[in-house]
């Protein structure tokens, strides 16, 4: 498995657009690291946490945890 990216299976309403969840979670994960490690937005290239790219999928009612 690659260690450059991260895998989230999240439930939703079905009226949420998926990008609206992938924004809320990139923006509370970046400013909570860069709280706890201060050095790290200088680190970055650029000083930004996530890069701009997702990828979505979804899960059909038959699937559940174990099939993906």
């Amino acid at each position: 498995m690659r260690k450059d990216h991260v895998h989230i299976l999240c439930t939703a309403h079905p009226k949420i657009v998926p990008g609206q969840i992938v924004r809320v979670f990139k923006n509370i994960t970046a400013r909570e690291l860069f709280k706890k490690k201060l050095d790290l937005k200088r680190e970055l290239w650029g000083g930004e946490f996530w890069t701009d790219g997702y990828y979505v999928a979804t899960v059909g009612e038959r699937a559940d945890l174990s099939v993906v």
